[in-house]
Parts: structure tokens; C-alpha cells; sequence
């Protein structure tokens, strides 16, 4: 069960994980490694509020954390130095023991407060004491440097993960080819997917997100090449999601092609994909940039109603939730 729970998370399939783990809850004692899996499916969701809610089963059901669970816990505060501190703290109160997993995820909080040098010294720290630095140690290094467009230390970290024999993930390649893409280093993207290949990791869907990406900031490249993608997609039977329709969406708007724009919005909905209002507002914004700002006047009020609508939605939903809990 546990080998098939990873493939559903890389694939973002949260009903099927979800689903998966009901089963695993009803044929065995539910363990901590079980609750860990959980809280890896909604830390990738940045869902705080299942996350909160994982741990208080686990506190009732008296399953003990461990090393991964507090290090999963200072991993999902990566964006809130604050929740960080105080699980510091908790863990002092508690008298946990620090130990490689845990040193692990205190890179990720230094480099929550941009302090990369803090962070690269508690990563050699860990190797100075034998251990071994858990992997996403290196994965929130890379990921900062990447981010932050440092793309030579980026892939010294890269580079690192390789000589010290650290598996190489999919994540990994997206990572250091988003950094890429953003410096228009398309040729450095082409070289990622082919040693993905010599890998055999088969591409993915973000794969296939960046590839898109790729090919509209590309100035020798068009916006309907990076539509070519979907069918490529389809065929690989990975079923293009809202993201990928609005990446698409974007790319005709930034150009000025509305008229394509609006094609995407009617092929999404044939797809059975249907358009929040984000969507909409990257439609306003097109025509904003364009200087077409009354020629987006009836999605201006189309994008008000829907962004009520799904306001009421979400409280509606939250007060059902509230009163299920109660």
C-alpha cells in the first residue's frame, strides 16, 4: 500500500491518496508512518487545516511523532517563520532529541528566514557529525536557489546531490529547470529532459508544464507549439488540469491574442475543466495590457459574480466542516 500511495501523490491524485489511506486505516492498526503519509499528501496541498487536523488524530488515537513527523511539521512551516518557532520551541519543552531528520528540516527554517549561509552551515554541520543529511535538505536548498534565480548554486547544489550518491527525483529536475526557463536557459532545459529520459523517469505532468513554458518565452518558439503539448499529454494519458489550461490561457493573453485566449477558455470547458476567477482575471488583464480595458467589461462583471459566488462557497463549506466537527 505504502509503494502505491507515492505514485498517487506525485500524480496529485488527493482523492485516490485520500481514499488509499481510509483502507490502509480500516485493514491495519493505523502507525505513525501512516499519519507522516497523510501529512506529506497535505503539505503538498498546503493544506494547514488538514494538517492541524492529521495531528490532532494522531495526539487522540496516542500515536507517538517521530523524527519525520516533526521534521514534515517544520517542512509545512517553511512559509511562516512564526509556526516554525513555536514547533522549535515544542520540540525543546518536549526534550526532543535532535538527529539528522530533524537538523534536516532546520535548513528548510533557515532558509524560510533567507538565511541560505545559516542553512548551508547546518547541512555541513550534520555531515561533520557523520550523519547523513536527509534528502530534503539538499531539495529546499536547491529549490531556494532556483527560486531566487541564483541558477550557479542551484546547480552546485545539484552537482553536490550527484557526487554524494542522493537520488535524483523529478522534483529535483523540475526544480533546477524552472530556475532555466526563467533565465531563458532553454538549451540547459532540453539537457534536463534527456537525462530524465537516460533515467527512465517518464515525464510528468509539471514536466510538461515547464516544457510549455518553455516553448512561449522562446522567442524562436509560439504560443500554439506550447499548445501542441496537450495532445502530446493527452497520449500520455495525463489529462491536462486547470493549471495547464490557464498556463496556456496566460501565454495567448501576454501576446495580445484574444482571440485564442478565448478558444482556450471553450477547449477547457469541453475538457470538463471549469474556469475560476482566475481565469477570468487573466482574460481582464490581457485586455488590461492591451489597451482593450472596454472590451473586457462584460468578463469585469462575470468575474465579480463568480468571485462571490465562490466566496460563499468556500464559507458554506468551512461552516459544514465547523458544524461536523462540533
Amino acid at each position: 500500500c505504502y509503494k502505491v500511495f507515492l505514485p498517487l501523490l506525485e500524480r496529485r491524485d488527493i482523492q485516490g491518496a485520500e481514499s488509499l489511506v481510509e483502507f490502509m486505516k480500516k485493514s491495519s492498526s493505523p502507525d505513525t508512518r501512516l499519519y507522516n503519509l497523510l501529512l506529506r499528501l497535505y503539505i503538498e496541498e498546503n493544506d494547514q487545516e488538514k494538517i492541524d487536523e492529521t495531528i490532532k488524530q494522531m495526539d487522540t488515537a496516542k500515536i507517538k511523532r517521530d523524527s519525520k513527523t516533526w521534521a514534515l511539521l517544520m517542512e509545512s512551516a517553511t512559509n511562516n517563520p512564526d509556526i516554525a518557532s513555536n514547533l522549535i520551541k515544542e520540540m525543546k519543552d518536549k526534550s526532543i532529541k535532535s538527529d539528522e531528520i530533524i537538523a534536516s528540516a532546520m535548513v528548510g527554517y533557515h532558509l524560510s528566514l533567507n538565511d541560505p549561509e545559516t542553512a548551508e552551515n547546518e547541512l555541513n554541520s550534520i555531515l561533520e557529525n557523520g550523519q547523513t543529511p536527509h534528502t530534503f535538505a539538499y531539495t529546499n536548498l536547491l529549490s531556494h536557489y532556483a527560486k531566487k534565480g541564483d541558477i550557479k548554486r542551484a546547480e552546485r547544489v545539484f552537482n553536490l546531490m550527484k557526487e554524494r550518491n542522493i537520488t535524483i527525483t523529478r522534483e529535483h529536475y523540475h526544480l533546477l529547470g524552472t530556475g532555466y526557463i526563467e533565465k531563458a536557459m532553454f538549451n540547459e532545459w532540453d539537457g534536463i529532459q534527456r537525462e530524465m529520459a537516460e533515467n527512465n523517469l517518464s515525464p510528468s505532468l509539471d514536466t510538461y508544464h515547464i516544457q510549455m513554458q518553455r516553448l512561449m518565452y522562446d522567442n524562436e518558439s509560439t504560443i500554439g507549439a506550447a499548445e501542441s503539448v496537450l495532445e502530446i499529454m493527452r497520449k500520455k494519458g495525463i489529462k491536462p488540469t486547470l493549471d495547464t489550461w490557464t498556463l496556456l490561457l496566460d501565454g495567448y493573453c501576454v501576446v495580445g491574442d484574444m482571440e485564442h485566449a478565448h478558444k482556450v477558455l471553450d477547449k477547457m470547458r469541453t475538457a470538463g475543466v471549469e474556469p475560476k476567477s482566475e481565469t477570468l482575471l487573466s482574460l481582464i488583464t490581457g485586455y488590461h495590457l492591451h489597451g482593450n480595458i472596454k472590451d473586457a467589461a462584460p468578463l469585469i462583471h462575470k468575474f465579480s459574480a463568480m468571485e462571490a459566488k465562490e466566496f460563499l462557497s468556500e464559507h458554506e463549506l468551512k461552516e459544514q466542516l465547523q458544524l461536523a466537527k462540533e
